[in-house]
């Protein structure tokens, strides 16, 4: 396996599809702080699709030759289906725009023998659920990895072996 001797960066692009359902037998907003919100914000069901564009930038710096940090920043633009359904079972729907956000870092170990890392990532999207209500979702989570590198093959002595079965194929494949 090819480990990153030196530090490198590049521009990343991509997109996202999200789906997010909340329901509830009541509305979600409690019953003492009814005044104080919107009589849109006092839905008991949401059902949210969002579909966007990201562009953004990672980067991972090595040092001491097997270790490493990485860092990923990719915001976003997205357009956001949804539809709200109030407890009297009246659905609105709504289709607006939104922006997001992903976050990862990580750090870790890149051994002959073994390796190791620990990963946090963080999206977030936001955008206006009606009119009078935003509608934001957090996520967050970390995973920590450690493993042990099995022996593999020998890559040179298989290598060879593909470019002969090329060459035995005919022209154009070698």
């Amino acid at each position: 396996m090819e480990l990153q001797k030196r530090s490198a960066g590049t521009l990343i692009a991509g997109a996202s599809i999200w789906n997010t359902r909340i329901r509830a037998d009541s509305s979600l907003v409690p019953f003492a702080l009814l005044d104080t919100f919107p009589s849109e914000a006092r839905f008991t069901e949401l059902r949210r699709w969002i579909v966007g564009t990201n562009i953004g930038y990672t980067h991972t710096f090595s040092f001491w030759k097997k270790g490493f940090i990485n860092a990923a920043v990719v915001p976003g633009f997205s357009v956001q289906f949804l539809r709200l359904q109030s407890a009297e079972g009246v659905g609105t729907d709504h289709t607006t725009p939104g922006g997001s956000l992903a976050i990862r870092m990580g750090a870790g170990f890149n051994g002959d023998r073994w390796y190791t890392a620990l990963t946090m990532n963080v999206l977030v999207h936001s955008g206006m659920a009606s009119e009078a209500v935003q509608l934001s979702l957090m996520q967050a989570w970390a995973r920590f990895a450690i493993g042990i590198r099995f022996p593999g093959p020998n890559w040179q002595r298989l290598e060879r072996w593909f470019v002969n079965e090329a060459r035995t194929c005919g022209p154009g494949f070698a």
